[in-house]
């Protein structure tokens, strides 16, 4: 590391322990541990382990989670008339086929 980082006292322990959690690869990089500094400045722990997470993904995955995102953008994107409409509050969304009672003559 060319330059050290200004860790404030009270975040040194959390910011020490939750840097372990970091892949050893990415855990030199300085770029990482700021990041890792400024969500624990912004967003407190939860929100640190959770971008830390981010970063435990493989590659693999995290392209298979972004093509899901595009096909859900794209899905959003259709026009209204396209789009099938929205079931009614309560109602059934599973088909079934319909029995209709037997003729009785």
């Amino acid at each position: 590391m060319a330059k050290e980082l200004n860790i404030p006292k009270d975040l040194r322990g959390t910011f020490n322990r939750l840097t372990r959690r970091i892949p050893a690869k990415l855990r030199v990089s300085e770029d990482v541990r700021k990041t890792t500094l400024t969500f624990l400045k912004l967003g407190g722990e939860k929100l640190t382990k959770a971008s830390i997470e981010t970063l435990r993904v493989p590659f693999v995955e995290k392209f298979i989670l972004k093509k899901m995102q595009l096909k859900d953008d794209d899905l959003l994107e259709t026009p209204v008339a396209q789009a099938a409409p929205a079931p009614a509050t309560g109602e059934n969304t599973t088909k079934t086929p319909e029995t209709k009672p037997p003729i009785v003559p």
